[in-house]
């Protein structure tokens, strides 16, 4: 039987649908030094084992994204804090962590497809309107947060050179953000 090999971005699609793909275990083990709670304290608090915490920790696994705002909260921070962004810097996928949500929870919360969800994450063609509003009220964002995301997504993915390649349609989201 022959393997399948993935392309760069859909493997980070894909596992973006599962796990905090942009948290990053040193930032947790500073957070975790400064909150002077225990490895155990933080599983009790995020409903995980001590184990799982441990592994947060080296880097060898990344919390799901129900245990995101759970670890956040156990910390004192914003999920985005786990990962060093911020609003500005997030992209779909860290906007759909901080929401708590896996990739069908959103699709089904913003009346949208599963492949839909994972189009959008993928960062190939500009979204529609309808979709970035829905995304917006289902993360508790604005629409121009939403089109950042994408944009911020975009870069990850391809690079800033890929924005010279967006359809006109999509050369709005780089304009500036009046409202964020």
């Amino acid at each position: 039987m022959g393997t399948t090999t993935l392309s760069r971005s859909t493997q980070r699609t894909t596992m973006a649908l599962g796990r905090m793909e942009s948290f990053e275990h040193s930032i947790f083990a500073r957070l975790l030094a400064a909150s002077g709670k225990t490895q155990e304290r933080i599983a009790v608090e995020c409903g995980v084992t001590k184990g799982v915490v441990s592994h947060w920790l080296a880097g060898r696994n990344k919390p799901a994204p129900q245990h995101a705002p759970r670890l956040a909260e156990a910390l004192g921070v914003g999920v985005l804090d786990l990962a060093g962004k911020t609003i500005e810097t997030a992209d779909l996928v860290d906007l759909r962590m901080t929401a708590g949500l896996v990739g069908t929870q959103a699709a089904d919360l913003a009346g949208l497809k599963r492949s839909q969800i994972i189009t959008l994450e993928a960062a190939i063609s500009a979204p529609k309107p309808d979709h970035l509003e829905a995304l917006a009220e289902v993360y508790g964002v604005t629409v121009n947060q939403i089109r950042r995301a994408w944009v911020n997504r975009r870069i990850f993915l391809f690079g800033t050179d890929s924005l010279t390649q967006l359809p006109p349609e999509a050369r709005e989201y780089l304009a500036p953000w009046a409202d964020v």
